[in-house]
């Protein structure tokens, strides 16, 4: 009797691994020491060759299962490209213009989930793997609302802490920051309110006080925010376009030291009256 159960137990685990194994190949995977990825890229359709390989085809198939499109060989291969490396090279790509210096593996599950980590991914490539690693978001560029207002020219990706955008200029503002000011520098700081303004510290020498500068999109962020008011900055909307006009074109300032700067400039206040002066009578309706 003994010996009849282990049968029993012997038989159902060789039919699980041949279940298991058929289904691998049918969803895509593919089995072996030399897989670098458990799926086919996003947007493509997994297929299997005449040698058995799963392969991934850029497009859809034929009836019969055949691919006219060959994309990429989820096992290495000499005659196919290999799938992680076309992923990684997208990754890296894609890295490069969204990501943070300090969480530079790019990640999307296809589905809206676009991200930023520091560590690792998982075989997919569309999430971290593991849920302790340090994270950021990339979110729909829905136009940024205020007062019912619509500040077109900013996102929730500007505004929210968790935001990659946010991140990622904050330590591209520090770097640069540090070259602009070397052994003067202190810190870039968010503010608790509005998490994508920023403000520079940096040493005033001869001052036991340290100088404090906002950033060009801390000033346009804030113009954008502001009502037109008769007692206020902008009268007209005129008035509020040159003023952002002037921040762009590096002549408007607002900082506690001699030096208005910005991220890639600085001047004295003699060059930055000069220009305001120019810009000034070029655009009257500057209130």
């Amino acid at each position: 009797m003994t010996i009849l159960v282990i049968l029993i137990i012997l038989i159902a685990i060789i039919c699980g691994i041949l279940v298991y194994q058929s289904r691998s190949k049918m969803e895509g995977f593919a089995l072996g020491s030399n897989t670098e990825l458990s799926t086919c890229p996003l947007q493509s359709k997994a297929y299997l060759d005449r040698n058995g390989d799963t392969l991934c085809c850029d497009g859809s198939l034929s009836p019969e299962g055949d691919c006219a499109k060959p994309l990429c060989a989820l096992a290495q291969r000499n005659d196919m490209p290999s799938c992680k490396a076309m992923l990684d090279a997208a990754n890296k790509a894609a890295s490069a213009k969204i990501c943070p210096p300090s969480l530079p593996n790019y990640y999307t599950d296809g589905n809206g989930t676009i991200g930023c980590t520091e560590g690792a991914l998982n075989n997919e490539q569309t999430a971290p793997s593991s849920m302790f690693s340090k994270t950021c978001k990339v979110y729909l560029n829905t136009p940024l609302t205020i007062d019912g207002n619509k500040i077109t020219s900013f996102t929730v990706n500007d505004t929210n802490e968790d935001s990659c955008s946010v991140q990622r200029r904050l330590e591209i503002t520090k770097q640069d920051m540090k070259k602009l000011f070397g052994s003067n520098f202190i810190d870039v700081i968010k503010s608790k309110k509005d998490v994508m303004i920023y403000y520079v510290s940096f040493t005033i020498p001869g001052s036991t006080t340290p100088g404090m500068c906002q950033t060009k999109e801390n000033l346009i962020y804030n113009a954008k925010r502001m009502s037109l008011d008769g007692n206020g900055i902008f009268t007209t909307e005129a008035g509020r376009r040159a003023y952002i006009d002037s921040i762009k074109q590096g002549v408007q300032y607002n900082c506690d030291a001699g030096k208005a700067i910005f991220i890639d400039k600085s001047m004295t206040f003699d060059t930055l009256k000069k220009q305001r002066e120019t810009f000034i009578k070029a655009h009257p309706a500057l209130q």
